[in-house]
């Protein structure tokens, strides 16, 4: 089983709209007017500074969104080749090789006493190499008539708010708990949708709950209820969890 992954970091950086100092520049030349307008100059003066004033956390807001946004580029090559030496076993070896990419996109948040950002996971797996008869390695979906799929793929979605050190996140994305992680072993990643309160107001204490209500397994495009170690006799539609 061999896998090998690039990584690949983009960061944007956009310059922040400065709309004081332009608008710092207008007042000042407004100031020529003489002392007889000295009047007009002030009221003309307090508009301009009331409109910077409402003008620069606009510029902040989307400033924090951006900056602190991260984007991630992952190249995943997974070939996989199982030997079934039990005789009684009808199919004698599974083998199939997929190219993944991987983009994680995380946006910052906005700024104020509640700040909003979103999260997005774009997931595609290629097909290089398997057919019927060879499959079985759970790196592909495999059809009804036996054909692993040539690619698949989803979007994952998650938006976020966040007050004080108390974060909420409501959608899709990969989870890593301590009593829940993600399965990352194939050609892409688990992941799982629901709500989770994550909260870090106490200084060396970090208390977090939620619900999941379905999960997007590692060879599959579909979103599914939930089972324990692969067994599918048993699913449920609700993960509820909490702890510190």
């Amino acid at each position: 089983m061999i896998a090998r992954n690039s990584y690949f970091t983009i960061a944007r950086h956009l310059p922040a709209f400065h709309y004081r100092s332009q608008l710092h520049d207008s007042i000042t030349t407004k100031k020529v007017c003489s002392m007889r307008a000295n009047s007009s100059c002030k009221l003309l003066c307090g508009l301009s500074a009331a409109i910077a004033a409402n003008l620069t956390p606009i510029s902040g807001n989307a400033a924090g969104f951006v900056e602190d946004a991260k984007v991630n580029l992952n190249l995943r090559n997974f070939y996989i080749n199982r030997n079934f030496v039990d005789p009684a076993n009808a199919q004698n070896y599974a083998e199939e090789w997929t190219q993944n990419f991987i983009l994680d996109a995380r946006s910052g948040f906005t700024q104020g006493t509640v700040g909003f950002g979103v999260d997005a996971l774009g997931l595609y797996s290629l097909k290089l190499d398997g057919g019927k008869g060879t499959g079985g390695t759970q790196l592909l979906p495999i059809h009804s008539d036996g054909r692993p799929a040539d690619d698949f793929g989803r979007l994952a979605v998650a938006g976020k708010a966040r007050f004080s050190k108390t974060e909420l996140k409501v959608g899709e994305w990969v989870p890593v708990l301590p009593i829940l992680r993600s399965d990352d072993g194939r050609s892409l990643p688990q992941t799982f949708q629901g709500g989770q309160i994550t909260s870090k107001e106490i200084d060396g204490l970090t208390l977090y709950g939620g619900q999941f209500r379905g999960n997007s397994p590692r060879n599959d495009a579909s979103m599914e209820d939930m089972s324990l170690n692969g067994r599918s006799a048993f699913t449920s539609d609700r993960f509820n969890f909490g702890g510190g």
